[in-house]
């Protein structure tokens, strides 16, 4: 008989009987089948396009370790039907598993420094330098598998104001330096 997934290992030859034919015994065992299954790996950040497919090889009714081999740069989202740790090959009709993947999203911090020179100048004309420092921080986002930055907003912060010294007798040209807010397109200042 036939067994689906298993072949015979022999065939039943044909005897002719004689009355000088004697009992005989045929073993027929059937071994199993070779099986495979297709897992696909698709990038759900590329509208679904497969970048690689994987075999998993066995024989009919065997239970084999189910494994996904995530690429680099990815991260696994979701499987198609959702195996278990093990699967059993039938004799037809395997199933093919796609393995959805998303982009890993490498999240850091950029600062950048941003300096306000304020020069005071004397009667005597010793200049007097006040300089006023800040830092700004934006996150910075890299895809590990284009290598694609994408840059946030920077934060924002001040510069204070300063109070320029008075001096008997003279007048300033100023009486004082407001605060100022510093963003992404703050360069460094000199104020005289």
């Amino acid at each position: 008989p036939t067994v689906p997934g298993y072949t015979a290992n022999t065939n039943v030859p044909s005897l002719t009987v004689t009355p000088d034919s004697k009992d005989t015994t045929v073993t027929i065992n059937y071994t199993a089948n070779e099986q495979s299954i297709k897992i696909n790996y698709v990038d759900d950040d590329k509208d679904g396009a497969t970048i690689k497919s994987d075999t998993l090889n066995g024989k009919t009714d065997e239970k084999v370790i189910f494994n996904i081999n995530v690429p680099d740069g990815y991260i696994e989202f979701d499987v198609e039907p959702f195996p278990t740790c093990y699967y059993t090959f039938k004799a037809n009709d395997n199933t093919v598993f796609t393995v959805h993947l998303m982009h890993t999203i490498d999240i850091t911090s950029e600062e950048k420094t941003v300096t306000r020179t304020i020069k005071v100048t004397d009667p005597t004309g010793k200049v007097t330098t006040v300089p006023q420092t800040t830092k700004i921080t934006r996150n910075v986002s890299t895809d590990k598998v284009t290598n694609q930055k994408t840059y946030g907003d920077w934060t924002t912060s001040s510069f204070d104001s300063y109070d320029v010294p008075t001096i008997p007798g003279y007048t300033a040209s100023q009486s004082k330096v407001d605060e100022v807010t510093v963003n992404g397109d703050t360069t460094d200042q000199v104020v005289n």
